[in-house]
């Protein structure tokens, strides 16, 4: 995977509570690995397995993070509660391969139609990516949260 972010922070705090906004852009993120899937449908059974990848321009997106000050030993620290993204993507296009020579014009046709609906493909699978991108966010967070005390990640001016 390859990224490059510009970002701007917000931040917000008091004695009971955290939130963190950090608006985001990328220019591209590209995405690749491989995969296997197995499924039928009605009479027709698709199996496939190769490589894909996924490119993505013109991200701009915000990381919302909530949580609250947890006192261990004799430092405070933030636990991490809530985590949100929603990305706007200016443009996306995938590919697949398929090893499987029975199924491939069948996944050569979703793809391309995939990556002609690209947008609608992307709205319909956005829920279930952002419920995901909350827990990987919170546990992600919290490594770093948990671990560095709130003064020397924000020390005081």
């Amino acid at each position: 995977m390859s990224l490059q972010v510009r970002c701007v922070p917000i931040l917000r705090a008091d004695e009971d509570q955290f939130h963190l906004e950090v608006d985001m852009s990328a220019p591209k993120v590209f995405v690749q690995g491989t995969y296997a899937a197995e499924g039928t449908y009605n009479f027709l059974q698709v199996k496939a397995n190769g490589g894909f990848n996924n490119t993505m321009t013109e991200l701009v997106y915000t990381w919302k993070l909530d949580g609250k000050p947890e006192n261990i030993g004799d430092n405070t620290y933030l636990r991490i509660e809530s985590f949100y993204m929603r990305p706007d993507v200016g443009d996306m296009k995938s590919y697949l391969s398929n090893e499987n020579p029975d199924t491939k014009e069948l996944t050569d046709l979703g793809i391309n139609f995939a990556n002609a609906n690209w947008k609608l493909v992307y709205r319909e699978l956005l829920p279930y990516a952002q419920s995901n991108w909350n827990r990987i966010g919170i546990r992600v967070s919290n490594k770093v949260f948990l671990k560095v005390p709130y003064s020397k990640l924000f020390p005081a001016t």
